[in-house]
């Protein structure tokens, strides 16, 4: 089984170009790696939407879910794969977290949000992550799928890491935010999967 490494936290950080940072830094290490890519941007473009299109009472519910199922069906491959290691670009947390955040947009029966967490609790307590990696840092530059003012992501974040630590059940969780040290991160994972062994 791989290691699997969540990256969560606010839009445009530069989670993605973390991602692989990290990636080609195992791989120059001799570590076999598989990237989960964001779910949320998978479901748009197979939609054709932007996330205007979705920050309604019409839609939101069903996107939030379709990203949920996404997020899980690509974890669920990756985990799959013949590799030493698994890197989640957003996680099962992120979808929880814009839930809550835009709660106000749900308009839908108790039996679709029952269906929601059984699934999300299904999930976690089977295949949580092994690190999660949070990631507190953003610039004002518009991701192209969660926004792009500064002080509401920040804002945000702050309600996102509470969230994190009342629903993570991960074995280790690593804080970081604009300056960073990327070997240390790898240091983490390795040391990680060198303890599976």
């Amino acid at each position: 089984m791989p290691i699997v490494v969540g990256f969560t936290g606010l839009s445009s950080g530069g989670k993605t170009t973390l991602v692989n940072k990290c990636k080609e830094l195992l791989e120059e290490n001799g570590y076999t790696v598989e990237v989960v890519s964001e779910a949320a941007r998978t479901v748009l473009s197979k939609h054709g939407w932007t996330i205007d299109d979705v920050r309604t009472k019409e839609r939101f519910f069903d996107f939030q879910m379709e990203v949920l199922m996404e997020q899980i069906s690509q974890e669920n491959i990756a985990r799959s794969k013949d590799v030493d290691v698994v890197l989640t670009d957003r996680t099962v947390y992120d979808n929880v977290f814009y839930m809550i955040y835009y709660n106000h947009l749900i308009d839908s029966s108790a039996e679709y949000l029952m269906t929601y967490l059984e699934m999300l609790m299904k999930h976690i307590l089977i295949n949580d992550y092994d690190i999660l990696i949070v990631h507190n840092y953003t610039t004002k530059e518009h991701d192209g799928v969660r926004g792009s003012d500064a002080f509401t992501n920040i804002k945000l974040f702050s309600h996102m890491a509470y969230d994190i630590v009342l629903f993570s059940l991960a074995n280790e969780t690593i804080y970081i935010g604009q300056e960073f040290d990327i070997e240390y991160i790898a240091h983490r994972i390795i040391n990680k999967i060198m303890e599976q062994m």
